[in-house]
């Protein structure tokens, strides 16, 4: 009988605490966005800094953000393809205004955040998305290796473009966004930092950002300064610049990537995983512990082995 009652007692916990994961899981997606708090003009019409805007995420974030009243910075290495993503959103949204911002995110010299604080200084600043990342350009096609077989430059490049300029950026960011508050740092993050064999540097770069961007979450409401700070764990996407496949459930196009992470503003986390899809892929990752090694080792080995798929667009 004593038996019988401590086997019901560990069912009901058991049953609460599944009952509560999943509660836990879904409320976020049920609330409502609060995108619209940053799209003020408490110091002059609203703006948005986006990096890695000339492609893919980044430039799916620029016209959406536009779309929702904001101007918008447009940051990249590369003039021609910025100045490309500037004319096609000036004629998509003629009401609104749009500038460029050239900076290398391998090059965190203090001169580079000294100067883009200066073109920034007098502009209403309410939003910062940090999504320039990924692997640096002399990594080539050959993006799945063990960290032994990276270059001493490629692996400090890979914590400079993931890591060290999105933080260096946001903290010389930080004085302005707290003058124009309320305002929103986003940092756009990886399903890769669960710990992915073979991009061990850029995973480990990710759950970086992931740790900041819940630390610095608490540091602004500890003083009190009106700047919130939401971290998007991402999967796998279409429409970007090495992947050009048809979407699917776990396969968004980057747009309505987008779309949805936009929607998680306000949802009450620090770090969400915005896509549906995405989430449970890591719901099951969490679920099968030690068991997903072997997962992750057979399908990484098969990326090392065919490579992403860098089809070019089709204008």
């Amino acid at each position: 009988m004593a038996m019988s009652t401590v086997l019901q007692a560990l069912g009901a916990v058991t049953a609460v605490a599944i009952a509560g994961t999943i509660i836990d899981t879904i409320i976020p997606y049920l609330r409502s966005s609060q995108l619209h708090r940053f799209v003020h003009t408490k110091n002059g019409p609203p703006w948005a800094l986006v990096t890695g805007a000339s492609v893919g995420i980044g430039a799916a974030f620029c016209r959406e953000l536009a779309a929702t009243g904001f101007n918008v910075i447009l940051h990249g290495r590369n003039p021609t393809k910025l100045e490309r993503v500037q004319h096609e959103l000036q004629a998509a949204f003629p009401d609104r205004q749009f500038r460029t911002l050239v900076a290398d995110c391998t090059d965190c010299s203090p001169a580079v955040f000294s100067t883009i604080v200066s073109q920034l200084g007098n502009i209403n600043l309410t939003l910062l998305v940090n999504n320039a990342g990924g692997l640096p350009p002399s990594v080539g096609d050959n993006n799945f290796k063990p960290v032994q077989d990276y270059t001493p430059t490629e692996l400090s490049d890979v914590i400079s473009i993931n890591g060290t300029f999105p933080t260096l950026l946001t903290s010389s960011l930080l004085p302005l966004l707290i003058k124009n508050s309320p305002a929103l740092v986003m940092t756009v993050g990886s399903l890769a930092d669960n710990g992915l064999p073979l991009v061990a540097s850029y995973g480990a770069t990710k759950s970086y950002l992931a740790v900041f961007a819940q630390a610095l979450n608490r540091e602004m409401h500890m003083e009190g300064h009106d700047v919130q700070v939401l971290h998007l764990r991402l999967g796998s996407v279409t429409g970007v610049a090495h992947t050009w496949t048809e979407p699917g459930f776990f396969l968004p196009h980057a747009s309505d990537l987008v779309k949805v992470s936009l929607r998680a503003i306000g949802c009450g986390r620090t770090v969400v995983v915005p896509w549906w899809g995405h989430k449970l892929q890591a719901v099951a990752v969490d679920w099968m512990g030690r068991a997903s090694d072997a997962m992750f080792e057979g399908e990484m080995k098969k990326l090392k082995a065919g490579g992403l798929n860098y089809r070019e667009k089709k204008e």
